[in-house]
């Protein structure tokens, strides 16, 4: 596979879960690290803050990224204290 086809498969928009897709891609970004050390793909992702605090992605997942960023997707005017 060239790395033409590896960018769109890491890009993948498909019907499958963002979890599945974010296996995909550790597990290509993982390989593509291998090929090409010693430069390195960064792995990151942008989750949403729930109502109760905790993040839209498992924390299992989480731990294998590089970078998570958190913010609130919704509820934007929650009520001070929330």
């Amino acid at each position: 596979m060239d790395r033409a086809d590896r960018s769109l498969t890491a890009a993948d928009r498909g019907e499958r879960s963002v979890r599945e897709r974010l296996r995909a891609q550790l597990e290509l970004i993982g390989a593509l690290n291998e090929e090409l050390a010693p430069f390195r793909i960064l792995t990151g992702i942008e989750v949403d803050i729930l109502d109760d605090g905790s993040l839209d992605q498992r924390e299992d997942l989480l731990r294998q990224l590089d970078v998570v960023v958190a913010s609130v997707h919704s509820k934007l005017r929650m009520a001070p204290g929330r």
